[in-house]
């Protein structure tokens, strides 16, 4: 397996064919949105594929707002076709040895805490225990965002940040990719304290 750096018309294609249906409605960016970002270079993203250089299939994809050398996991998937088989897992380690230089790596995953019913429960804690699993930390900070609440979660690459680093930088990255109205109405940070 690689990673390989997705061009504007791929990350064009991949929202269009995978994420309108990975993805729920409220969680989903508008595409233009990402690529001003992208054209801004505020934004990276990355697909997982086949060694093989006779296949461009694309396994799954992550999507990074960047900012500096510190990013935010904005989106991340594996193609519908190809999930529960380990290439999550392959995947968020390749991520990691390509971010191993990064100041920080930091995303979210739904709060269980906060599912309407047990099913949701159960698949947003398997989500949660799938990122510990595979190198993420719980930061402390929770976040409501676009009326979701969120666990916001570090990759360990052994530069681990406090909690009020982590709120800084979580705010730093939405402030640079939303409006400031919009930042100021529809994102909240709070520690797990307040929650």
């Amino acid at each position: 397996m690689q990673i390989s750096l997705l061009s504007r018309e791929q990350i064009t294609e991949i929202y269009n064919t995978k994420m309108k249906y990975d993805f729920p409605p409220m969680e989903l960016k508008p595409l233009q949105r990402i690529l001003d970002a992208y054209d801004k270079n505020l934004y990276e993203c990355y697909a997982l594929l086949k060694d093989s250089d006779s296949s461009d299939e694309i396994l799954g994809y992550a999507y990074f707002v960047k900012m500096d050398n510190h990013y935010l996991f904005d989106y991340f998937a594996v193609t519908k076709d190809k999930r529960n088989g380990g290439l999550g897992s392959t995947f968020l380690g390749l991520l990691r040895q390509k971010f191993a230089d990064s100041d920080s790596v930091i995303g979210e995953v739904e709060d269980p805490d906060y599912a309407e019913n047990e099913e949701d429960r159960n698949l947003q804690t398997r989500r949660l225990n799938f990122y510990l699993r595979n190198g993420y930390i719980n930061t402390g900070i929770k976040v409501v965002m676009f009326d979701v609440d969120y666990i916001v979660l570090e990759m360990d690459l052994g530069k681990n940040h406090d909690s009020d680093t982590i709120a800084r930088l979580y705010e730093a990255h939405y402030k640079a990719m939303l409006p400031e109205e919009m930042y100021n109405q529809k994102v909240k940070i709070k520690n797990a304290l307040e929650s």
